[in-house]
């Protein structure tokens, strides 16, 4: 059954917080208990609280909101954080919080979709460090030893060693990811080869030609590839002046070379002859 959105709370302001995952994993339970009522009011019997805010006296000093976590005992975590106020961003600002209840009401009829409010600040969760009068750095002890067990377990090798069975399926999968890894060299290098070919500046035709015909008076036949490379010309205009002075041999010991027309030739060597 289709709901309309209640929008009447949009007019509220209230507070983003993002917390370390080892606060979530604590908060998330406590959440779900509290979000299963209709109604989310500190008021609400069913509301569940999850730690005191320490406001400043002073206005705007937000640096010094601090909030301490209830039921962090023995749990490894720090029991009190500072609340680091994130800039604003115009577009964090105008996302309001949505939220739908699980469970229908006295009617029968599943409760309306509704807006608790629009985002007004934005903070990070941070463990408080205090500085002692000989100005050393005190780390609260629970987050020292969480910053300690989740570096052993960054620590600990995940891999392993496997024997690897010649079956035809291992095979399949061999054969499988060696066809990928050269289709990705090959995808990678016609990326390259079309980026060079894009760099590539156009010679005047004739300037192009007598080039050409300077290559075939040192060798007589060239594969295109080595033509290209000598002359550094784009593929399409390269093979458009190259056929107007130039065949490929289509059989023969120079299969696929280009080597100049008989015209050309016969030119070529009345000259040497006079």
């Amino acid at each position: 059954m289709e709901s309309l959105l209640n929008v009447s709370g949009i007019d509220k302001k209230i507070w983003l917080v993002k917390v370390p995952t080892s606060v979530a994993q604590v908060w998330r339970p406590l959440c779900e208990q509290s979000m299963r009522s209709t109604a989310i009011d500190e008021d609400d019997d069913k509301a569940v609280e999850l730690g005191t805010l320490s406001l400043p006296m002073q206005a705007g000093a937000s640096e010094d909101i601090t909030l301490s976590l209830k039921g962090a005992e023995g749990k490894g975590l720090p029991s009190t954080f500072r609340m680091n106020r994130i800039p604003p961003d115009r577009r964090t600002f105008m996302t309001a919080v949505s939220y739908k209840a699980s469970e229908p009401t006295d009617g029968g009829d599943w409760s309306q979709s509704r807006l608790e409010g629009t985002v007004d600040s934005v903070f990070n969760l941070m463990p408080i460090h205090r500085v002692d009068d000989k100005g050393q750095v005190e780390i609260d002890e629970a987050y020292r030893k969480l910053t300690k067990d989740r570096s052993i377990k960054a620590s600990i090798k995940t891999k392993g060693v496997m024997v690897y069975e010649d079956t035809r399926e291992n095979r399949v999968a061999t054969l499988a990811t060696n066809k990928a890894v050269l289709d990705l060299k090959r995808r990678a290098e016609t990326q390259r080869l079309n980026k060079l070919e894009n760099k590539r500046t156009r010679k005047d035709k004739k300037e192009l030609e007598l080039e050409l015909f300077t290559l075939f008076e040192r060798m007589p036949y060239w594969t295109f590839t080595h033509l290209q490379r000598e002359t550094n010309q784009p593929a399409q205009y390269l093979k458009e002046v190259l056929g107007q002075i130039a065949v490929q041999c289509k059989a023969g010991p120079n299969k696929d070379l280009y080597g100049l027309k008989a015209e050309y030739k016969e030119a070529g060597a009345a000259q040497e002859d006079s």
